[in-house]
């Protein structure tokens, strides 16, 4: 009966670990879909061949705040001496 209850607690101890790293390979590929989502996503943006400079940094932290959940999107950019960043553009979102 020890062996049987041996057995049966490394059998245990096995699908355990197994489950978990399923586990962690879902959330690997569901993290990797979500980023190729979000890459198609601003690509798509980047191709509108109408849209201003604005309308697609506007547009392009929209997606990815939403994507990310974020409430506030910032775009910083630095002078072209490397001295200062400036803040250059930045958007309020309310999630929900």
């Amino acid at each position: 009966m020890d062996q049987l209850e041996e057995l049966v607690g490394e059998r245990t101890r096995h699908l355990k670990e197994t489950n978990e790293s399923l586990q962690v390979e879902i959330t690997r590929r569901e993290r990797h879909e979500h980023c190729l989502a979000l890459q198609y996503e601003v690509t798509h943006v980047l191709a509108d061949s109408t849209a201003t400079s604005e309308e697609i940094i506007t547009r392009i932290l929209q997606i990815v705040c939403q994507s990310m959940n974020w409430d506030t999107g910032r775009l910083w950019t630095v002078d072209r001496f490397g001295q200062s960043f400036a803040l250059r553009r930045r958007l309020e979102f309310r999630q929900g």
